[in-house]
């Protein structure tokens, strides 16, 4: 899933640069919206 992707795309670079808003809550939301705008 190309989600899954992005996820760990960002999981990786939050690794090299000082990302903190990038955690388990920020994912778990941000699939929320995704899931949101599809269902509309």
């Amino acid at each position: 899933m190309l989600l899954d992707e992005a996820e760990a795309l960002i999981r990786q670079a939050a690794e090299q640069v000082w990302m903190y808003f990038y955690d388990e809550t920020w994912f778990h939301l941000q699939h929320g919206m995704i899931e949101l705008h599809l269902a509309s």
